[in-house]
């Protein structure tokens, strides 16, 4: 029976910092962010130019300054996207944001994911990567707004 209440206590303690990195925590790294390096990968699709331009307009319409990758501009952190088809034939995108942020046990400053989003599809048919760039793109600006304000 003590082996029961052990296990359950351990999991719960273990659940408070994995659910942590999925709740309010990851959207409070996005307090602050002006200034983005746009890191987009799409280039297996033919579309991929023309879906990064959009992406990025959205980002600048709602107030965001993105930045090349390598370009000697001070930014705030990296927005990696990735938009493919994976060997089974299945689709999907992936968002995330890299910043630099201390690591509290050691005090060093690392480069760390702090934020993202994924979503994938087997059937993804014509458009399915226009909508799935459109839902990543309103999935941040919407946690985005919500902590810098509207």
């Amino acid at each position: 029976m003590i082996r029961y209440i052990a296990a359950a206590a351990l999991i719960v303690c273990a659940w408070v910092p994995l659910e942590a990195q999925y709740g309010p925590v990851q959207d409070s790294t996005l307090t602050g962010l002006r200034r983005v390096a746009l890191n987009f990968n799409a280039s297996t699709l033919k579309e991929g130019n023309l879906l990064r331009e959009e992406f990025a307009l959205e980002m600048r319409k709602a107030g965001i300054r993105v930045a090349q990758i390598g370009v000697p501009d001070s930014v705030d952190g990296t927005m990696n996207v990735l938009l493919g088809r994976r060997p089974g034939g299945s689709c999907e995108v992936r968002l995330d944001i890299e910043q630099l942020a201390r690591l509290m046990r050691t005090g060093k400053t690392h480069r760390m994911v702090t934020w993202f989003y994924w979503d994938t599809s087997t059937g993804c048919g014509d458009g399915w990567f226009k909508e799935a760039s459109k839902r990543a793109v309103d999935a941040f600006l919407t946690k985005w707004l919500d902590m810098n304000g509207r």
